[in-house]
């Protein structure tokens, strides 16, 4: 009976995963198409992504574009609303923030992670005065405080998937755990770039755990790297990452999600 039970529960982790990173890969098209990482706090509207996924999916898209985001949907009375999660440290309280621009109908619970309410014809000015108002924060340089550090060599698929089975206890002010892995090799020839605008890079450590960088500028080092490089130049970086097991078409990937790295030789 037991094993029955942890087998199910493992079963819906899973089929849970796969529907987050469908809404990810969904979200991040509209998120490209409609250019709404220019605005300093992300405002994404989730008509199409299951409810009951809306807080998961808002905080893993906070820490993929490092700023706080809104994952808001058409509600009743005019109304969007949805969930909101900081990152960072540069607001320390986004719910009582959110309340003071005076747009919003409510943002109830936790100062980092909130319930969110706001009337339609008030989007845009929300927008506009947040823009105005933070246009000299760079959410992207902050202090990273770590769980713990590994050398590549001693890190397995194994150490990923228990990582992977804490994302259930994330959110309501418990941040997603965050590991630096050290002495990570890559070779220009073999950095792969993806995504609509080119700005995504992952690596292959071992042939078998991915290590991958969303939404970069032109100023990336690896990027600029891969771009200027192909004669196969080997370089060493350490990174902070967040670990996970991505499902996506019937394959399972274990995966580092890098949050900053540097290069070191």
């Amino acid at each position: 009976m037991q094993e029955m039970v942890a087998r199910l529960a493992t079963n819906l982790k899973a089929k849970q995963n796969r529907e987050i990173d469908k809404s990810l890969e969904y979200l991040r098209g509209l998120i490209d198409k409609n250019e709404w990482n220019k605005n300093k706090i992300l405002f994404v509207d989730a008509d199409g992504v299951d409810y009951s996924f809306t807080g998961l999916v808002a905080m893993r898209l906070s820490s993929e574009y490092q700023k706080p985001c809104l994952l808001i949907r058409k509600s009743k009375d005019n109304t969007f609303a949805g969930s909101g999660r900081n990152y960072g440290n540069q607001i320390e309280n986004l719910r009582d923030y959110l309340l003071e621009t005076g747009f919003f109908e409510f943002a109830s619970g936790h100062p980092s992670a909130m319930g969110i309410g706001i009337k339609i014809e008030n989007i845009k000015p929300a927008i506009e005065k947040i823009n105005e108002q933070l246009k000299d924060i760079n959410f992207g340089e902050f202090i990273h405080y770590i769980d713990f550090v590994i050398n590549v060599e001693n890190l397995t698929i194994d150490i990923i998937k228990e990582m992977n089975e804490l994302y259930d206890y994330y959110g309501n002010g418990i941040e997603e755990s965050l590991v630096l892995v050290e002495n990570i090799p890559v070779n220009t020839n073999e950095i792969e770039v993806t995504g609509k605008l080119e700005d995504t890079w992952k690596v292959i450590y071992n042939n078998e755990i991915q290590f991958i960088k969303f939404k970069n500028n032109e100023n990336d080092i690896i990027l600029k790297a891969r771009k200027n490089d192909w004669s196969g130049e080997n370089l060493k970086i350490n990174a902070i990452c967040k670990m996970s097991i991505n499902e996506y078409g019937g394959v399972s990937t274990p995966q580092c999600i890098i949050v900053d790295y540097e290069v070191v030789e």
